[in-house]
C-alpha cells in the first residue's frame, strides 16, 4: 500500500495515439493512462490495463472487455466516460467514470443478459429452449368411464370427462376421445293368449323373449286382459314369464307388452 501511495502521488505522462479503424494493430506497448482515438468511428478509448504492441483496439477488449472504457464524443453534455461490464446474468454501466454511479441491468424471468465489448444484449428464453411443447392440451386415460384433458402449462390442473348414463367413453390416444352409447337397441314386442280354462288365477305364461331388466325387476311391461290394463299387483312377471293372479276366465284374452 505505501509503494502504491508513493507511485500515484503525482502526476505522470501518459501518450495519446490514434489508429485507423478499430482492428488496427497498436504496434508499440501502451502503458495503462494511455488514450486511443480511433478515425474511422470517431471512438475515444482510455486504457486501464497494459497493452500489449500486437493488440487493436477490438482484441484488446476482447482480452480487457471489463476495464477498457468508452467515452463519447457528444459536445453538447461534454465528455462522459461509460464503462461497460458484466457477469453470469448482470450487466453494469458506469457513468461518469465513478464506480457509485453503476446502473446495474438485470435479466428476469425467461431473460437473459450478455456482455460483449461494448454490447449489451438481452436474450428472451424458454425455460426448457422448446416453445412447441407450452400450452399443449392433450387427452388422457381416467377412471373406467371417465377421460383427462390435460395441459402441460405449469401449475395446470386436469379436467375431467364423465361419461353419463348409458354413455361409454373411450380415448383416441392422446388426440381425442369418443362418446358412445352402451345401451343396447330394443325392440317393443306384443303376445297375447286366450284362456284355457276358467279359474281363480291364469296358469303360468312363458314369454317369447326376456323383458329387459332395470334395476332388478322388469320394466316396460303392459299386462292388460280383455284390453283393459293391469296393475303391478294383479300380476306377477319374472324374467320371461308372467302369472295373472286375479280370477280369469275362460276365452278372457291377456295381452302383454315389453321391451327386450
Amino acid at each position: 500500500m505505501m509503494i502504491s501511495l508513493i507511485g500515484f502521488s503525482q502526476a505522470t505522462p501518459s501518450g495519446q495515439f490514434r489508429v485507423a479503424t478499430l482492428t488496427t494493430a497498436f504496434g508499440q506497448n501502451l502503458p495503462v493512462g494511455s488514450t486511443i482515438w480511433c478515425a474511422a468511428d470517431s471512438t475515444t478509448w482510455n486504457v486501464t490495463k497494459p497493452c500489449i504492441s500486437t493488440l487493436n483496439l477490438t482484441t484488446a477488449l476482447a482480452e480487457y472487455a471489463v476495464d477498457l472504457h468508452i467515452k463519447s464524443t457528444g459536445s453538447n453534455t461534454g465528455d462522459q466516460i461509460l464503462t461497460v461490464a458484466g457477469d453470469y446474468n448482470n450487466a453494469a454501466m458506469t457513468i461518469g467514470g465513478t464506480p457509485s454511479d453503476k446502473v446495474w441491468i438485470t435479466g428476469a424471468g425467461t431473460n437473459i443478459v450478455s456482455v460483449s465489448g461494448k454490447t449489451i444484449k438481452v436474450t428472451g428464453t424458454e425455460v426448457d429452449g422448446d416453445i412447441t411443447n407450452e400450452g399443449k392440451l392433450t387427452i388422457a386415460a381416467g377412471a373406467a368411464n371417465t377421460s383427462l384433458l390435460h395441459s402441460n402449462t405449469s401449475g395446470s390442473t386436469d379436467i375431467t370427462i364423465t361419461a353419463g348414463t348409458g354413455l361409454t367413453i373411450t380415448e383416441n390416444g392422446t388426440s381425442g376421445f369418443t362418446l358412445a352409447s352402451s345401451v343396447a337397441a330394443r325392440v317393443y314386442f306384443t303376445e297375447s293368449w286366450e284362456v284355457a280354462t276358467t279359474g281363480i288365477s291364469d296358469i303360468e305364461k312363458t314369454l317369447a323373449h326376456t323383458p329387459l331388466v332395470d334395476g332388478g325387476s322388469e320394466t316396460g311391461i303392459t299386462v292388460s286382459l280383455n284390453g283393459y290394463e293391469l296393475n303391478a299387483t294383479q300380476y306377477t312377471a319374472a324374467t320371461n314369464k308372467i302369472t295373472v293372479t286375479i280370477p280369469v276366465y275362460k276365452y278372457d284374452r291377456v295381452t302383454v307388452s315389453y321391451t327386450y
